[in-house]
């Protein structure tokens, strides 16, 4: 799967709660790498849309 063909998943911690699981019962994946900016961010909203995954949404897939 290239870059481009990547789902993204974008919304609130219960959103990426649900998507990933949805992508988890379609495919059986067990690793996943997640791409917190976007060109142009700046660092203060890369910083905290990952902390905000780290504390809402890694936890329920540990």
């Amino acid at each position: 799967m290239s870059f481009f063909q990547a789902p993204l998943i974008v919304g609130t911690p219960d959103d990426a709660i649900a998507e990933i699981k949805r992508y988890q019962d379609a495919s059986r994946v067990t690793h996943l790498v997640m791409w917190m900016h976007m060109s142009g961010m700046p660092a203060d909203k890369i910083n905290s849309s990952m902390a905000l995954f780290a504390k809402e949404v890694m936890p329920c897939f540990r």
